[in-house]
């Protein structure tokens, strides 16, 4: 099946910056549309203040074509399946790899980079001069094809060992019910609490848990809050009322199994009399 390819008006870029040995004078640049579209329009605009005269082209599932030409995408290619698979899309692959880019910018909605092996084994296989990789809050790091396949590497590791992070999880949680817990004393005359939360940024069950705090009197009990993922940021923090709480974060979340180490590692060291986990 061959790829489907979008031209744009802005093609005519090329046809005009093409010199007499048929080689583009400008750099070609392609782009995996592998976030959403706020902050994909920000990677467009850091690609035009780097390479002002690039012919940037797309690679994105269907239905996104409108968009993209109208913020000056040269050219956008369909890959099949709902994420990008390298097997599945072989063809797209041998068609881009003879388009011969000079960049590959691959835009991500966090900084987990076992979470889009599948989009670097793809930019590894189609190949260019350089790769960028551009993850949300963070400044885009320019790779060189070295240090980009050793990326690829890692985060190919880390996504196997993704696949049996569930069933390591159950094995531990087994373990743990297995193992006899002692009972916790009370701690300078206040029970200690800490809840558990998947985010603390924009949503209901944040302010829930906000709410709960300022209700929860500050001479009965002491509270800890554990943040497990800080890629929504800390918008409820806004609703709190109380100053006296301590905030951790996961460094390993969102491996279940490894998160979960860590839970235990904190509440051992505070002993904290009640765990309250929340979504």
């Amino acid at each position: 099946m061959q790829p489907t390819i979008m031209t744009a008006a802005t093609e005519s870029i090329r046809d005009v910056n093409q010199g007499a040995s048929g080689r583009l004078a400008v750099p070609r640049v392609l782009v995996f549309r592998s976030c959403r579209m706020p902050q994909f329009a920000e990677t467009l605009a850091w690609i035009r203040g780097h390479w002002p005269l690039a012919a940037i082209d797309v690679v994105t599932s269907p239905g996104f074509d409108e968009p993209l030409h109208a913020a000056g995408v040269s050219r956008t290619f369909h890959y099949r399946g709902r994420s990008f698979g390298t097997l599945r899309n072989a063809a797209l692959v041998r068609r881009l790899r003879a388009e011969a880019f000079e960049h590959i910018v691959i835009p991500q909605a966090n900084n987990v980079a076992g979470l889009h092996a599948n989009l670097y084994r793809a930019a590894g296989a189609i190949g260019a001069g350089r790769f960028v990789v551009a993850a949300a809050d963070t400044a885009p790091a320019v790779l060189e094809p070295q240090a980009f396949r050793r990326l690829t590497f890692k985060a190919s590791f880390w996504r196997l060992l993704d696949a049996v992070d569930v069933p390591l999880l159950l094995v531990l949680l087994g373990l743990a019910y297995l193992k006899p817990r002692p009972r916790v004393g009370v701690m300078g005359g206040r029970r200690r609490v800490l809840h558990v939360i998947s985010s603390f940024g924009v949503g209901g069950a944040q302010v829930q848990l906000a709410e709960l705090i300022g209700r929860t009197p500050k001479e009965t009990y002491h509270i800890d809050v554990l943040v497990l993922g800080r890629q929504d940021g800390d918008f409820a923090r806004q609703w709190l009322t109380r100053d006296d709480l301590t905030f951790h974060y996961s460094s390993e979340w969102p491996r279940r199994s490894l998160a979960a180490l860590e839970v235990a590692r904190l509440c051992r060291a505070e002993r904290y009399d009640l765990v309250h986990t929340w979504l």
